[in-house]
């Protein structure tokens, strides 16, 4: 009856104070992105402290848990002499951001006692698998929004004892995923391979019309996130000269050209194959958003020789986010202080961006 007395003013301010919380609630609903420390005697830890203590960069949305090693974490923490606080916690149940702690889940199935920055070791490796594996688990239990994953050392990798030749066939097989790829991005700029770590004689075989297929899509998938027009993106050949009409190899017309032309007809702007050796300059001067290149090396070199540390590396086709900075270990910096965190703190913003936005790269 008070409302109906009170008349209109009473229903404004229930409105209002009904709005008022819906914001309070959207505020406090932070985004949960866990940290995977990567390879203990690389630069991970120390990029990682770098990124999460620069007062330059806010990240008001989200909370952060590294997935790693604590004793490595305070060691390389006392290195800097930073003033903030390692602190170990048993589970990603409580979350909430404070002042001046970063929060370590303690993964580490094994203790290095030989532990030296800068040097490849197995147990190393195999601890670097044990976080990745305890980051997926926590990703897809819905615990965690998204993951960033510092360098890893794949040799470490293999002789702790993972079958697979890298960290992404690795995450498509704990997940289940039909099907995982790279894209790395650069500013505006994105590009993908169709094969990845595969020996340079086993390339050929494993170059299909379907795959292209497979990469352009997730490329331009993965492009529509950041931009909301149609991408443009150019196939590189594999052949010098886009094959030369033939002179030097036929996979253009047999496989590429053909990959094209379905890619058209799902309404794909793509179009190639471009000879390898001037796609990405036509990418620089404005012509292209996204590069397919047919295999690992073919792609990296470029995009690596123009912005090597102010890449991501986004892996597409997961159930939920995972970004990387563009590097390696950089076992030559570790321990010492000096690395830069740039290109990390790119992989922590570009999986804030992706996953704000609600959208899930499959």
């Amino acid at each position: 009856m008070l409302v109906f007395k009170c008349g209109n003013v009473i229903i404004l301010n229930l409105f209002l104070i009904f709005i008022q919380r819906g914001l309070n609630l959207i505020k406090i609903m932070k985004k949960n992105i866990g940290i995977i420390m990567g390879d203990a005697a690389g630069i991970g830890p120390e990029i990682i402290i770098k990124s999460l203590t620069n007062t330059t960069i806010l990240y008001n949305n989200c909370n952060f848990i590294v997935i790693g090693s604590f004793e490595i974490m305070q060691r390389m923490n006392n290195i800097l002499e930073s003033p903030v606080e390692i602190v170990d916690i048993n589970e990603a149940s409580d979350l909430n951001n404070k002042k001046g702690k970063i929060f370590v889940i303690n993964c580490e199935v094994e203790k290095n006692k030989n532990f030296r920055w800068g040097v490849s070791n197995s147990i190393n490796g195999k601890n670097s698998i044990a976080c990745i594996l305890k980051g997926l688990d926590l990703a897809q239990k819905e615990v965690l929004d998204g993951l960033v994953i510092a360098p890893l050392n794949k040799q470490a990798m293999h002789e702790g004892g993972c079958k697979y030749p890298d960290e992404s066939v690795l995450m498509k097989k704990i997940t289940k995923t039909s099907w995982v790829n790279i894209v790395n991005k650069w500013n505006s700029l994105f590009r993908s391979t169709v094969i990845g770590h595969i020996r340079f004689r086993d390339i050929l075989e494993n170059l299909k019309e379907e795959e292209i297929i497979k990469t352009t899509k997730h490329l331009r998938d993965t492009i529509k996130i950041f931009t909301l027009s149609e991408p443009r993106i150019g196939i590189a050949s594999l052949n010098p000269h886009a094959g030369e009409g033939g002179a030097f190899g036929d996979e253009e017309k047999i496989i590429i050209e053909p990959a094209i032309n379905k890619c058209k007809k799902l309404g794909y702007v793509v179009n190639g194959p471009y000879p390898a050796d001037t796609i990405f300059h036509r990418a620089i001067r404005g012509d292209l958003d996204g590069i397919v290149y047919l295999y690992h090396d073919q792609g990296n070199i470029a995009m690596k020789a123009a912005a090597f540390g102010k890449e991501t590396i986004i892996y597409v086709g997961l159930p939920f986010c995972v970004t990387s900075p563009g590097h390696g270990t950089a076992y030559g910096h570790a321990g010492k202080g000096n690395a830069d965190p740039h290109s990390f703190q790119l992989a922590l913003e570009g999986c804030n961006e992706i996953i704000t936005k609600q959208e899930k790269i499959i």
